[in-house]
């Protein structure tokens, strides 16, 4: 709804802030806490990173939001993750993770609303590993919407989606080395 979506747009908006200065996703996310706190808005998950191009990988940390993906010779796995949603505790410590990927790898940023669709949960995070992995297997030109399609087909998603790929392909293929997809859906 509206107020969802102008929740959403300050968080991103204060994360946008405190990144042009500090570099580190865990003090980003705690500063977005204390605003999310000192503001009274309704508790939000989310991931912040940065992509690390020399290191050919990404530096994260998570605020209660579903783990990243990562798809790579056709295995699909969970990265790292932990946190409490921003506007939750006043105390909330954020972990920064750093994580190397190699050329070929997929990652896979989404909502929680891709996999509670049907109200099951274990049933949603099954659909979505056998899409991401059939996307990282078969690649799309653009994997987001790919895997959104895999996911629901022509059925209509109960909530809002989001879904942010990051695609790192192999070497000389492109000067900033990765490649940037999203999709979204809204209810």
């Amino acid at each position: 709804g509206v107020s969802a979506a102008v929740t959403m747009n300050r968080v991103r908006q204060t994360i946008l802030s405190v990144g042009l200065h500090e570099k580190d996703p865990s003090v980003i996310l705690a500063r977005a806490n204390e605003v999310v706190l000192m503001q009274d808005m309704p508790m939000v998950t989310c991931v912040c990173g940065f992509v690390d191009r020399e290191a050919a990988g990404i530096v994260y940390s998570s605020a209660g939001h579903p783990p990243i993906l990562h798809a790579y010779a056709n295995v699909v796995t969970e990265l790292p993750y932990s946190g409490v949603p921003l506007g939750v505790d006043p105390d909330a410590v954020f972990e920064t993770h750093t994580i190397r990927v190699k050329p070929g790898s997929l990652l896979v940023v989404y909502s929680d609303g891709l996999v509670e669709f049907g109200h099951d949960y274990i049933a949603g995070e099954a659909r979505l590993v056998d899409a991401v992995q059939a996307v990282w297997s078969q690649p799309a030109a653009e994997p987001a919407a790919a895997i959104l399609e895999r996911v629901f087909g022509k059925r209509t998603p109960i909530d809002d989606v989001a879904i942010l790929t990051i695609a790192f392909r192999e070497p000389g293929l492109g000067d900033q080395g990765f490649d940037v997809a999203a999709a979204a859906s809204a209810v």
